[in-house]
């Protein structure tokens, strides 16, 4: 990922508040005829400083296969008009919140480790106590052998956060003005986003993540 050093986003802590936040993650990896990508809900952790990814796939996936992969997280986008800063000669452009976290992927074969991340990925649910109580552990046992669970260890992590930080803090405040007024929550996401940025703050800052576009 293209990365200038004023879009540069190094706040650990902040990064994997967002990657939770938005944990629908694109896993890019080498497949038989070129790059494949695979969208996977993940679970991100801590551990010992280094970003850990879990999830999983059905079975045909090639993914679990993959020695190496790229789990990309995406956030808010917005576009920002140049002619909100009234100023000659200058672009729009398009600003976003994006890590990427590269490493080694590992199979998990392990029934007990299997069973935590299964229902620690079932929490997000707030109806799974139904569809559990309907689920036999002979339903669940069918169900695991369709899937395989692996780990991402991200040995290299990219984190950017592309909010005008090129522009002039009054500028910054225009755009920062009309993204907060608009309807599309995408559009307030990234205004908070940038409001945080300007102020000193790490960016994402614990925020819930906008709605789909």
């Amino acid at each position: 990922m293209y990365l200038p050093s004023h879009f540069a986003w190094t706040d650990r802590a902040d990064q994997l508040a967002f990657c939770r936040a938005n944990s629908f993650a694109t896993i890019v990896h080498d497949g038989p005829d070129g790059p494949e990508a695979q969208h996977v809900p993940l679970l991100a952790d801590d551990v010992d400083g280094r970003l850990v990814l879990h999830g999983h796939v059905a079975i045909g996936d090639p993914l679990w296969k993959a020695a190496k992969a790229l789990a990309i997280f995406t956030g808010p986008h917005a576009y920002i008009s140049s002619a909100w800063y009234a100023v000659p000669d200058m672009p729009p452009t398009w600003n976003y919140l994006a890590v990427h976290a590269a490493g080694t992927l590992t199979p998990i074969t392990d029934a007990p480790t299997i069973a935590k991340l299964f229902a620690r990925l079932a929490d997000i649910d707030p109806e799974r106590a139904v569809w559990q109580a309907q689920m036999s552990p002979a339903g669940y046992v069918k169900l695991n052998a369709g899937l395989r669970w692996f780990r991402i260890d991200a040995d290299h992590v990219t984190a950017k956060a592309k909010l005008s930080q090129n522009h002039p803090a009054d500028r910054r405040e225009k755009a920062i003005a009309r993204l907060l007024a608009s309807a599309d929550p995408h559009d307030q996401a990234t205004g908070r986003a940038m409001r945080r940025s300007l102020d000193g703050l790490p960016p994402w800052g614990g925020g819930a993540p906008a709605s789909p576009r």
